[in-house]
């Protein structure tokens, strides 16, 4: 649910302090108080925030000029409106437009282990069990940890201070600055007492300050006055203050910390960022891949795209309890353990690429989604489709040897065609209002449908004008939020600028981002024209037969695409094409002729001459071809698979048995693609023929076909 636009945040100080001294985890609680700068862009009586879950105390709340004046309108009562997590504050006239005011207020709230907004998780180290706060304000639970404008495009600089028990440690988004267990323990070695001496002493103090106030003890008095401001006592613990520097202008479900009694690593990247990597004391070596991968790649990012990273420092945190794979807060990422811990000679290596494509995720996210936000989480896949492609930029950088760009068919596009083949999937850029909503907007369609177009976009755009306009891009939205037209108008200039004006990038785009599913592209040679081939698109489902509730409507009034499409042919095979050997398809066309050289064109009467679309399988389609042209790819297959790159060995494969299930294609053509497969030494297309293969086992499991498919 959106906010009224009248106020917008600016700075935000946040104090919290966390009670977590009870052996019983329900009891645990937190107070805090919040003071928030605001600007307001038109008059109004109100002030609306989020807030969920939060007692606020109303006799706290002040509203006041920044500069206070007796003219300013005060604060009079407030309602909350729990659907939509409103807090509602009435005050006693208007606020002026074009003026700041500073609001007030301090509140409480339970500290549940639910893994949202600010929460404890529990764990086993030095023989003890133990709890730690942690949190996860992403994408809307910033509001469950103070009373805030919890909304993506209203960025605001923000002043956090914790107030922890002093046997734990806390960090945040920033360096620490100031901490009053440095304080203490400097006054208690200089007095060479204990704390408990030092409070007796503070006491007597007191005590003759008030009833006997003599020069000399006034002067006690007032040199330890300000050291009671830096702790407190209560129900036994001794609290101090942790206070961190001013963040940058950043989004509220950014914003993190942690209290916690971990140990880290730490190493500094070339560029000079400070990063750290945190986990239980009896875990803490198993950090140190995480923390190879973070600093190298972080430093890559920074190169390939010309932005500098922003903040001073970078950490990273395994949390025991977490519920998602990690989260991008700036500065400050958490991580479920087993996405950042790695043992080697124990872990699998599996496990080693999950820890190094998490990682690098994450980073992209420092860039997009951090330093450039979502106006609106109707864009959440310019967060989450960036970072899913940008990943593997840095595990490749990392690791080179594994050819990750090559399982981007199968982690990625694969999925993302699964999931997009059916009438219940939505478009890439949706509607959303509630918080459920938003939360179910984190998908394939986001993560890697978004990544395979963007993927898509970077093959006809050109590799030097795709790096050149996204860096174009954070620069000038940096600390800002984007609208995806705002994407598509610097990428459009990018490639006008580069000789590139035949590109419209937004008119290519929203076919792919305004309306759900993907095309089947059915590729056959023109028998009438020399060097020409017929291109037909439709809508691919994978149950034709399912019936479209109607909920996401083309936008376009049909389903149809703008397609960049790329062929190469048995008689010049070329799977190096570039941005250069696009042909396109728009939306407005069903089936077009495509010039692509008689010397190109195979012959079609020859059973061995084949034509293959989609090279390198860069496009977000399928192809179907004539049987002619199936059986000679597969005798291609059979005779030298090699002829075809790892990615289009997989794509024939997936896509022939996808169009079976379409109905597109006879189940005995697609068998043919998995004759070769005894001589197949890529893990690609195996996985790929394992996948669609299981897929027929289990349609003919309780069939008489059984026994003869075995």
């Amino acid at each position: 649910m959106r906010l009224p636009s009248h106020v917008t945040p600016i700075h935000y100080d946040v104090e919290i302090q966390p009670f977590m001294y009870s052996d019983n985890p329900k009891d645990f609680t937190y107070k805090g108080k919040v003071k928030i700068l605001m600007q307001t862009h038109q008059a109004a009586s109100n002030i609306t925030l989020h807030t969920d879950l939060l007692t606020v105390d109303s006799r706290s709340i002040v509203v006041q000029g920044e500069i206070p004046s007796a003219t300013d309108p005060s604060y009079v009562s407030w309602e909350r409106d729990d659907f939509r997590q409103f807090l509602i504050l009435k005050l006693s006239g208007d606020l002026k437009a074009g003026s700041r005011y500073v609001l007030e207020m301090s509140y409480s709230a339970p500290m549940p282990g639910d893994m949202r907004g600010i929460y404890y998780s529990k764990y086993f180290s030095g023989g003890q069990t133990k709890y730690m706060l942690a949190t996860q304000f992403g994408p809307t639970d910033a509001r469950r940890a103070f009373p805030c404008f919890d909304e993506p495009a209203l960025k605001a600089t923000f002043n956090i201070t914790l107030v922890r028990p002093d046997y734990l440690d806390s960090i945040s988004n920033m360096p620490k600055v100031d901490s009053s267990s440095t304080f203490i323990k400097s006054v208690l070695t200089n007095l060479k007492i204990t704390k408990m001496e030092l409070f007796i002493e503070l006491v007597t103090i007191l005590f003759s300050f008030v009833f006997n106030c003599t020069g000399s003890k006034s002067l006690q008095f007032l040199s330890y006055l300000s050291f009671l401001s830096h702790f407190s006592y209560e129900n036994g613990i001794t609290y101090v203050k942790d206070v961190y520097a001013q963040t940058p202008k950043m989004s509220s479900y950014l914003l993190a910390f942690v209290v916690s009694d971990f140990a880290y690593t730490n190493a500094t990247s070339q560029s000079g960022i400070e990063y750290r990597a945190f986990s239980i004391r009896e875990t803490v070596d198993e950090t140190l891949y995480a923390l190879d991968v973070g600093v190298k790649v972080i430093d890559e990012f920074q190169r390939y795209f010309q932005v500098p990273y922003p903040l001073p420092k970078q950490d990273m945190i395994a949390v025991p309890d977490f519920a998602a794979g990690a989260m991008e807060n700036w500065g400050l990422i958490m991580y479920k353990q087993t996405a950042m811990l790695y043992k080697p000679g124990v872990s699998s290596q599996s496990n080693k690429e999950r820890v190094a494509t998490v990682v690098s995720h994450e980073l992209a996210h420092m860039w997009f989604g951090d330093l450039v936000s979502p106006a609106w989480w109707d864009d959440t896949w310019l967060n989450e489709g960036f970072a899913s492609f940008v990943e593997y930029l840095g595990i490749d950088h990392v690791q080179p040897e594994w050819n990750i760009f090559d399982k981007f068919v199968i982690n990625d596009l694969q999925r993302a065609f699964a999931f997009d083949g059916r009438v219940t999937s939505h478009p890439v850029i949706v509607v959303v209002n509630t918080p459920a909503e938003i939360n179910a907007a984190f998908d394939p369609i986001s993560y890697s449908k978004g990544a395979s177009i963007i993927r898509m976009m970077r093959h006809f755009l050109g590799e030097e004008t795709f790096r050149n306009g996204i860096t174009n891009y954070l620069k000038a939205l940096k600390y800002d939020a984007a609208h995806h037209d705002r994407l598509w108008q610097i990428l459009t200039k990018q490639a006008s600028d580069d000789g590139k004006s035949h590109i419209d990038v937004k008119s290519i785009m929203d076919t792919w981002t305004q309306q759900m599913n993907y095309p089947v592209v059915t590729v056959a040679c023109d028998p009438q024209t020399p060097g020409h081939v017929n291109v037909r698109q439709e809508r691919y489902l994978e149950d034709p037969t399912a019936v479209d509730p109607g909920t996401f409507a083309s936008p376009f009034g049909y389903y149809r695409w703008t397609i960049p499409v790329t062929m190469t042919t048995s008689q010049s095979p070329d799977f190096d094409t570039t941005d250069q050997g696009v042909m396109w398809m728009t939306k407005d066309q069903q089936t077009v002729t495509m010039d692509i050289g008689a010397s190109k064109l195979p012959d079609c009467s020859d059973p061995d001459s084949w034509l293959l679309a989609n090279v390198q399988q860069v496009g977000f389609y399928r192809v179907n071809y004539p049987t002619g042209n199936w059986r000679a790819l597969a005798n291609q297959l059979n005779t030298n698979h090699t002829v075809f790159p790892v990615s289009n060995r997989a794509q024939m494969i997936d896509d022939a048995f996808n169009l079976v299930k379409a109905g597109h294609l006879d189940l005995n053509t697609a068998m043919q693609t998995t004759e070769y497969l005894n001589k197949e030494q890529d893990y690609i297309p195996w996985s790929t023929a394992t996948n669609a293969l299981g897929y027929i086992n289990t349609m003919v499991s309780l069939d008489s076909l059984k026994g003869p498919f075995e």
